[in-house]
């Protein structure tokens, strides 16, 4: 909870979540605006080191031991989980309460397939099937909310 609100905080409140947004949105206007497009790449990629190294230490203390295969194909599921929670894959909009919200949709996904019965496998196709479908309806809203009412 304390780094979903420090996340927010930092896009919402301060010059680098503004920076963020611009450079999502498009790195020539925002170098044309003045943004340090690089310096916001570096952060963001030593943020996101920060933030796995966090969670590799949480997971090495709640297992008592990890392995460098644990965490393998969560990608998918962290993609899935901003997407439907509301982030764009072409940049520049997205928030982070969207993003927890999404994960705890995904969470309660897989608990209510576990409930039903499904096979494991089925899981992670459905995670894919979710994910063509949110992206979709997501290109769709963009096209309706640029072009205007149709």
């Amino acid at each position: 909870m304390g780094l979903t609100f420090l996340g927010w905080y930092a896009l919402e409140k301060t010059r680098y979540g503004n920076w963020n947004f611009a450079t999502g949105g498009g790195v020539g206007p925002a170098k044309a605006m003045g943004v340090p497009v690089a310096r916001v790449k570096k952060a963001n990629f030593v943020v996101c080191s920060v933030l796995a190294g966090i969670s590799g230490c949480i997971q090495f203390a709640y297992l008592k031991g990890v392995s460098q295969a644990q965490g393998d194909k969560y990608e998918l599921l962290a993609i899935t989980a901003a997407v439907l929670g509301g982030t764009s894959l072409f940049g520049g909009s997205g928030t982070v309460v969207g993003s927890v919200i999404g994960a705890f949709l995904l969470a309660s996904i897989e608990v209510g397939l576990v409930l039903m019965g499904a096979p494991g496998s089925f899981y992670i196709t459905f995670i894919g099937v979710v994910l063509v479908l949110v992206v979709i309806l997501n290109v769709k809203l963009g096209r309706l909310t640029t072009s205007g009412r149709r």
